[in-house]
């Protein structure tokens, strides 16, 4: 048989391993656990390890060698060879290890600030992992990356309970004041305060009792999640007003719906301080005009 023949049909032999290794990897994601556990980069390097081999035996069928002499001679260029897939090598090492630990998966939401990468991950290859951004932009990130390196995936939170909300109210600390006779009278006819204790009311200032009263609403709203931690809180006074945190968790995870519900009890929240005689705190930047 002609070398050229012998050698054709080695090609055609990687060709056919590499088409049955593609069908296998196009079976294995029809199953419900591919996206968990993807296995693109290892599909990658059996590919890559079989074009190789292919290759030493063209070659051997050329020279008229036996492959081990072929193979006898990579140990003078080992470190070429490392060199120019170091990349390859660190990456399918990465791979192994995203997959085992199931680290990263498709759908993904990432954040790593260093390669400036905020969303989706859309491809996890060999050698890079691409990552939609929210801005509809992508970002190509080396796969060994994700291993060498830290980044912040969201899929924990997405899969919880609810999605943490912190969001400040900065008071005037002018404003801070006991209630005064008529204010009480007026609060103490709200339901959200009818449980409050007794005491709160003889010597409370405004601002506990609107702690009360924000905390008490975020409880009873129907789109905060019962099953996590809900409270009020005040935090260390600042050189721009008193902060008064709402800290609970939405109870549905999606952006959207998160974003709404944030914006919704600020702004209730917000628009009740006049009844408590407070005031929001707002920084003067220059002279007013009249």
């Amino acid at each position: 048989m002609p070398y050229w023949w012998s050698g054709f049909l080695v090609i055609m032999s990687g060709f056919l391993m590499s088409s049955i290794i593609g069908l296998a990897h196009g079976i294995y994601n029809q199953f419900s656990f591919a996206k968990e556990v993807p296995i693109q980069g290892i599909v990658q390097v059996a590919k890559l390890v079989t074009f190789i081999v292919c290759l030493i035996l063209v070659v051997s069928i050329i020279l008229d060698k036996s492959p081990t002499y072929i193979l006898s001679g990579f140990g003078a260029i080992a470190a070429v060879t490392l060199l120019v897939f170091k990349d390859t090598i660190l990456g399918f090492v990465a791979s192994i290890q995203i997959a085992a630990n199931r680290l990263v998966t498709l759908g993904d939401w990432i954040q790593m600030d260093t390669y400036g990468a905020n969303g989706e991950v859309i491809d996890l290859g060999l050698n890079t992992v691409r990552v939609r951004n929210w801005d509809n932009t992508v970002t190509t990130i080396p796969t060994y990356a994700l291993i060498a390196g830290s980044f912040k995936n969201w899929r924990a939170m997405q899969e919880s309970a609810g999605r943490r909300i912190t969001r400040a109210l900065y008071l005037d600390l002018h404003s801070v004041t006991q209630l005064t006779a008529e204010q009480t009278t007026d609060l103490k006819q709200e339901p959200l305060l009818k449980e409050m204790e007794a005491s709160l009311w003889q010597d409370g200032t405004n601002v506990a009792i609107f702690r009360r009263y924000a905390e008490a609403y975020i409880n009873q709203h129907p789109d905060v999640s019962k099953d996590c931690l809900a409270m009020v809180r005040e935090l260390q006074t600042l050189n721009h007003g008193l902060p008064i945190e709402i800290y609970c968790f939405s109870r549905n995870t999606s952006w959207v719906f998160y974003e709404h519900l944030q914006a919704d009890l600020y702004d209730y929240l917000l628009a009740q301080l006049p009844r408590f005689g407070l005031r929001p705190y707002q920084s003067i930047t220059g002279i007013m005009q009249p």
